[in-house]
């Protein structure tokens, strides 16, 4: 008898074993699939999971908008799937379902076991609209339109080798430090959308812009050429890189503005003023500047450079002697008369003059004397006071005889 009841226990156990594995679904259990995602694109995604740890069972993927609505079911084959038809910059929540395959063909199908539910995400759209908002010697300031779904943005800089990420924010602006100045970087934008579930879908690039730091300071700035006759002096400096342009600035010693202009856009680092002053030292300077939204942004200055026109230079001859006469420039603090029988080289000093002096007598040509019929040159090399320094102007009074 004892041997029956037992047997009959067997039946009734094996029984109720397949009335879990085979019933309704109601005593399916959670089973820790490890499931995630593997890619994505604009409208799918890609998930895998670890095998269930029984034979006979086939699986199917559900996705939804919460954890709660997963209605969109598929069969999978193998232990990954490919889920397509959804939305670009969509986030979903899928869950893997294990079945009995010995039910496979029958209504309703017997639910094993089911995973965890992750969070998982399309690619969002690329950002649009990245232009240059701003500048400093050593950074850029960006901005573009936020892109729906996404969570963060991957700023990318070019380099030899393509599009390199090199800073990410949540924020729809950036700034990025650490630069140069005069540089010209070409970057992009690229969305991203993080899931709970840790797993990052990236956009593709936005539109490329190439965006500039403040240009450096110029480093030299002349007077090349000036033409008495015409009153007209050229201006010629030390071209920036990457700069859009560049601008002017002319003054008195005193700093009252006598020319201040842009020469434009390219790359012209010269420029001619007509008229220039006649009889006072000017200063002159440059500096270079870039455009961003319309908006001139301005380097530094360059040093000064500093030249006075002459006004006039008379020689007369008595005897062996010259005497040399000229007209006071306003803010020279003295002269420099120089003499040579050579037109363009040669020359000595004479002597060095006060601020208040006018005119000097030639007796010799270095050590020799002069000759009665023998053509010498003359230059009056002005001279102002810069700081402690005295400065000599680019250009002087000249006369031969």
């Amino acid at each position: 008898m004892k041997k029956a009841v037992r047997g009959l226990m067997m039946v009734f156990a094996v029984a109720f074993g397949l009335l879990i594995f085979t019933g309704t679904g109601k005593a399916a259990t959670t089973w820790n699939a490890g499931l995630k995602q593997t890619n994505y694109a604009g409208t799918s995604v890609n998930v895998s999971w670890n095998p269930l740890l029984m034979t006979g069972v086939y699986y199917t993927t559900v996705i939804g908008f919460s954890p709660t609505s997963l209605t969109k079911e598929e069969s999978a084959y193998g232990t990954s799937e490919y889920i397509g038809g959804l939305s670009e910059g969509g986030v979903y929540y899928v869950q893997v379902r294990a079945y009995s395959d010995s039910a496979r063909y029958k209504k309703p199908e017997t639910l094993v076991a089911y995973s965890e539910v992750i969070q998982v995400a399309t690619s969002p759209s690329a950002p649009t609209g990245l232009m240059q908002t701003g500048a400093t010697t050593n950074s850029i300031t960006m901005k573009w339109n936020p892109v729906p779904g996404a969570t963060g943005y991957t700023i990318c800089r070019y380099n030899n080798t393509g599009y390199t990420p090199i800073a990410t924010t949540a924020a729809t602006s950036c700034t990025v430090k650490g630069l140069g100045a005069s540089q010209k970087i070409d970057y992009v934008v690229r969305a991203n959308v993080t899931t709970s579930s840790g797993f990052t879908s990236q956009s593709s690039n936005s539109n490329y812009v190439y965006m500039c730091t403040v240009p450096s300071k110029v480093a030299y700035i002349s007077m090349t050429n000036y033409d008495d006759l015409l009153q007209e002096a050229t201006y010629q400096w030390n071209s920036v890189n990457n700069a859009s342009g560049y601008q002017f600035q002319l003054q008195t010693y005193k700093g009252k503005n006598l020319l201040t202009k842009d020469t434009g856009s390219g790359y012209a680092n010269y420029i001619y003023v007509k008229p220039f002053k006649k009889g006072v030292f000017t200063k002159a300077r440059a500096r270079a500047y870039i455009i961003i939204n319309n908006k001139k942004i301005y380097g530094a200055w360059s040093d000064l450079n500093y030249n006075a026109s002459a006004k006039k230079v008379t020689l007369r001859r008595r005897g062996n002697k010259i005497k040399v006469t000229w007209k006071k420039i306003s803010g020279a603090a003295g002269y420099t008369v120089m003499i040579s029988t050579k037109a363009k080289s040669g020359f000595k000093k004479v002597k060095t003059l006060g601020k208040k002096s006018t005119s000097i007598t030639i007796k010799k040509c270095g050590k020799k004397k002069l000759k009665k019929h023998k053509r010498y040159y003359i230059r009056v090399k002005y001279l102002t006071k810069v700081g402690k320094k005295k400065v000599a102007s680019g250009v002087m009074g000249t006369g031969n005889i």
